[in-house]
């Protein structure tokens, strides 16, 4: 074997020594323990209970503390010839038939609103709103054919 082998075999081999007795070191030094975390200043309150689309507005207002009630304004509904409270008459337009759908149910539990169409586009919408006669046109921005800014 030449020199230059055995110098490059003795510094490999001091290399690895010195591999060992760092990874030595490293394995056999103490472990820090982290203080565990002070316990909580309240207890943690439970989670509420879930509310279902389907609970009638009364459930759902016995449900929620006052602090949590929708602020509303109470004024009386406009009144029809005959004397009763005529209701908040609205359209939905929205591509998305779900999201349709779904606004549909919620306005369904409100006892002063009504929903008197469906439209799926802003075309249909608009001809809708015409033919109907809305208080309220709940439209979605981004529909094909006609969008809702359009549409407005």
């Amino acid at each position: 074997m030449s020199s230059a082998t055995l110098i490059i075999i003795t510094i490999i081999a001091v290399v690895l020594v010195l591999a060992v007795i760092g990874l030595i070191f490293l394995l056999a030094r103490p472990k820090k323990k982290k203080p565990a975390p002070p316990p909580p200043a309240r207890p943690i309150e439970p989670p509420a209970p879930p509310k279902f689309i389907n609970d009638p507005p009364e459930a759902r207002r016995q449900q929620n503390p006052p602090s949590l009630q929708p602020l509303r304004v109470e004024t009386p509904l406009p009144q029809t010839d005959d004397g009763e409270q005529q209701k908040i008459r609205i359209l939905v337009v929205d591509d998305n038939r779900g999201t349709t759908e779904n606004v549909t149910r919620l306005i369904y539990f409100e006892n002063d609103m009504e929903v008197i169409g469906q439209a799926y586009d802003g075309r249909q919408g608009v001809e809708m709103a015409s033919e109907l006669k809305p208080h309220i046109v709940l439209m979605d921005i981004n529909m094909p054919d006609m969008d809702g800014i359009t549409a407005t």
